[in-house]
């Protein structure tokens, strides 16, 4: 399976793609991963002739792909789906000339309390449900599944307060924080459950934490 991934720093921070390419060596599927991503971008910059990084994208897009992961800039979403609306309908028909399926990396919220948030101007629920909405609309139009990392975000705080998922700046992932969406990916493209942190487990994750990470969620 070949998976493109687009998208900015929550994508490759603590290199998600990688993350999942790793997973998938260690039980022996056949699997190909790259990543386009750039730090702060929107989707639309990938296809705009103004960007310094235009065309790295499509360059990438002119190979045959399975899937093409779209993740989108990290509040823009929640305050300008239209924007994010305009980035996807732009990569729309190159991901389709590479008869590739889109797949959405649903991300998460800032951390609840953290001045980070404030700044959104949004309260934590509220900023997760707007992002939640704005996927879904995108993956309702488009008749394409997403991979709900803000969820288990969510979830992993709720059930394990003393867990995680973000770096001190509170919003960027740590390694839990993408051993977790990497889990997800995993389980989403391959249709089975990802390998035990005996098996496979990132260096810079204590093997306790990934533990309950795939215990618990």
């Amino acid at each position: 399976m070949k998976v493109l991934f687009i998208g900015n720093s929550f994508t490759y921070f603590n290199d998600l793609p990688a993350m999942v390419q790793a997973m998938a060596d260690a039980v022996g599927l056949d699997a190909q991963t790259r990543m386009v991503a750039f730090g702060g971008y929107f989707l639309r910059q990938h296809t705009d002739p103004e960007d310094k990084h235009y065309g790295e994208a499509l360059e990438a897009l002119k190979e045959p792909w399975d899937v093409v992961v779209l993740q989108e800039q990290s509040k823009a979403p929640a305050v300008a789906p239209e924007i994010f609306s305009e980035g996807v309908a732009k990569l729309m028909p190159y991901i389709e000339a590479a008869g590739a399926k889109p797949l959405f990396y649903m991300t998460w919220p800032y951390r609840q309390g953290s001045v980070k948030l404030e700044s959104s101007g949004m309260e934590y629920r509220e900023m997760f449900e707007k992002l939640t909405a704005a996927y879904e609309t995108e993956m309702a139009r488009y008749g394409a599944s997403g991979v709900r990392v803000g969820e288990a975000f969510v979830t992993l705080q709720e059930k394990y307060p003393y867990i995680t998922p973000y770096l001190p700046d509170c919003y960027h992932p740590n390694p839990a924080g993408t051993y977790l969406a990497a889990r997800l990916f995993f389980r989403t493209l391959f249709g089975q459950d990802a390998p035990a942190p005996s098996c496979w487990c990132p260096e810079k994750l204590d093997r306790r934490v990934a533990q309950i990470i795939s215990e618990g969620l």
